[in-house]
């Protein structure tokens, strides 16, 4: 297993990462759901809806899929009381798509090995493999979960292609 590694970007008043370079995000979209099962389906449709417009084929899939897998993992672990909202913010940066999911609450997400039958426990293992970077981060009493996946083609207003942050 990969180990997670730190965020390769800067975002308005926080830092992923403390040394390192500035990378530019460009915002694709920022929605909140209630932190309920059934909103994972709605961060599914909706992710790829938005990701559609740099996405495509088994890339687009696995983006929606790594972000359905954090948006359960949010809602089934929720602090006493549940029902807390789920942020999902995602954004462009240097040809790839950066994948962020907010919940209140202090937990620590951890790579684990699921028993043979069990019917959870693979969520991480999946964004480990198929990400090219996750981790997570605290602000406060909310926790972020992100992952970085690639590539993200960006077409323009004359429906030229290129890599968001590279025009």
């Amino acid at each position: 297993m990969r180990k997670s590694t730190s965020a390769p970007v800067e975002t308005r008043s926080r830092t992923a990462r403390e040394s390192g370079p500035r990378v530019v995000l460009h915002p694709l979209g920022l929605r909140t759901f209630p932190g309920e099962r059934s909103a994972v389906g709605a961060v599914r449709r909706w992710a790829r809806r938005v990701l559609a417009r740099g996405m495509a084929g088994e890339r687009l899939d696995d983006a929606v899929l790594l972000l359905s897998e954090l948006a359960a993992n949010a809602v089934v672990h929720a602090p006493e009381g549940g029902r807390r909202p789920v942020t999902v913010r995602l954004s462009a940066t240097a040809g790839r798509l950066l994948a962020e999911v907010s919940h209140p609450g202090n937990g620590a997400p951890a790579l684990r090995v699921a028993a043979p039958g069990s019917p959870g426990g693979r969520g991480l293992l999946l964004v480990d493999l198929l990400s090219s970077g996750w981790g997570v981060h605290r602000t406060g009493a909310t926790t972020t979960v992100w992952f970085l996946i690639g590539p993200w083609v960006q077409h323009g207003r004359d429906g030229a292609r290129s890599e968001a942050g590279q025009r």
